[in-house]
């Protein structure tokens, strides 16, 4: 007897917009979480304490550093699922969407191990540091490696259809700006004005939510080109 077939239909749309309540509720919950706690009973003030710091976007090692983590495996899954229909296919471009799972999927593990602010760090000290010339070797490495992204990238860019190329270069943007919030707009501003007013709050969970809009949009375009090259994937078991 034959087994009957069930298809599950996935809606990019709809997956997106998904994603954009969650990560907006995150976000709300993380301000909500940093309002001055007065509360006398241990056990309220504990739970309290807890939701300011699972939810708190500005740490590190909670739900939201989770969920960030999960939407960007969730693009190097995609990726490595485009690359193996590809390779099935035997099309030139293969390699090139492993080589973009491999990235998304660094940018996962970074999330959570913070290498990239680690490896900043030790450069923006290096100068400073004792016999510090002997490591300028890092200088011209970032910098072979920044301009090998920004070229695969650039390929990439190239090879996507007219939809895809406005929403590529908006979710790379974005989430640069989320990611590295840091080292560019509300890091510059605590450098000069502090990191404990309200203004640096709202610009830090701002930068936040415009990072998850990034790796939203990036998800969505990979679901997008997954549809509209009618690619499908078929689980079978051997028996």
């Amino acid at each position: 007897m034959e087994k009957p077939n069930h298809i599950i239909k996935l809606q990019p749309l709809k997956i997106a917009i998904w994603l954009v309540i969650i990560s907006f509720i995150i976000v709300v919950c993380s301000l909500i979480g940093q309002r001055p706690i007065y509360e006398s009973d241990p056990t309220k003030k504990f739970f309290l304490d807890l939701f300011a710091k699972e939810f708190f976007v500005n740490s590190g090692e909670n739900i939201a550093t989770y969920w960030n983590m999960f939407m960007l495996i969730a693009m190097a899954v995609l990726a490595f699922v485009i690359a193996a229909i590809k390779s099935a296919q035997q099309e030139k471009n293969k390699s090139f969407w492993w080589i973009l799972g491999v990235i998304f999927s660094c940018f996962a593990i970074d999330e959570l191990s913070l290498i990239s602010y680690k490896l900043i760090n030790l450069l923006q000290k290096l100068p400073e540091m004792e016999g510090g010339f002997l490591y300028n070797w890092f200088y011209p490495a970032t910098t072979t490696l920044l301009l090998l992204l920004f070229g695969f990238f650039i390929w990439f860019y190239i090879r996507l259809d007219a939809k895809n190329k406005v929403l590529f270069p908006i979710s790379i943007l974005f989430y640069t700006l989320g990611a590295f919030r840091n080292i560019l707009i509300s890091g510059q501003y605590a450098s000069l004005h502090g990191n404990t007013n309200q203004t640096y709050l709202w610009m830090t969970h701002t930068e936040e939510f415009i990072e998850y809009i990034g790796i939203i949009l990036m998800i969505y375009l990979l679901l997008t080109y997954v549809a509209s090259h009618r690619l499908e994937i078929e689980l079978v078991s051997k028996e």
